[in-house]
């Protein structure tokens, strides 16, 4: 996986940082449900993200990889 967080999201490395740890550990909270080897690249285009209460952002993660077909859709 790779999370993709450009200078235009904002200038400061340690804020660009912070939305990479973030996602990363969304995306590992869901490691068990992902189907099988996916190469996963996350691009943020919002500062946004930093200030994402970690649930909402768990759970845009997960919409995602759903709608993507990386984890199984709900039955």
């Amino acid at each position: 996986m790779a999370v993709v967080v450009s200078k235009k999201v904002d200038k400061s490395a340690v804020r660009r940082n912070r939305i990479r740890r973030r996602l990363y550990e969304a995306v590992r909270l869901l490691e068990t449900d992902i189907l099988e080897p996916y190469d996963i690249v996350v691009t943020v285009f919002h500062a946004a993200a930093a200030e994402e209460p970690a649930k909402s952002l768990s759970h845009q993660v997960k919409k995602q990889l759903r709608e993507a077909g990386i984890i199984a859709k709900r039955t």
